[in-house]
């Protein structure tokens, strides 16, 4: 039987280390994509954010990093990835993409 890892995932959704239990050898504090603060639990909860799954005699070839979660499966509260979208209006708070009246996804406003 399997488990799922712990993953480091950056505030801005970018995922750092999925397997942060089993290798933390890649494990880093900060993104090296963005910079922002890696997290690897829920902030509200303490909750571990779900990494990739570890089945023990399987190896699975050409899987790339997996997507975190927009929300803590143990409290229900957005992460900061996904509060972000939000905030934004770049999704409404079920993740989908906010939508025009023509049905096409709406841009957000960069003030311009």
């Amino acid at each position: 039987m399997g488990y799922y890892d712990t993953a480091v995932v950056c505030r801005a959704g970018h995922v750092i280390n999925d397997h942060a239990g089993s290798r933390p050898q890649f494990n880093k504090k900060f993104c090296p994509q963005c910079g922002e603060a890696g997290l690897s639990a829920c902030e509200h909860c303490g909750h571990p954010i779900q990494g990739d799954y570890i089945a023990e005699g399987v190896l699975i070839l050409g899987a790339g990093p997996s997507q975190p979660d927009p929300y803590c499966p143990e409290c229900g509260q957005a992460y900061p990835w996904q509060a972000a979208k939000v905030a934004s209006g770049a999704e409404d708070s079920s993740g989908e993409p906010r939508m025009t009246s023509r049905g096409t996804p709406a841009r957000r406003n960069r003030g311009r």
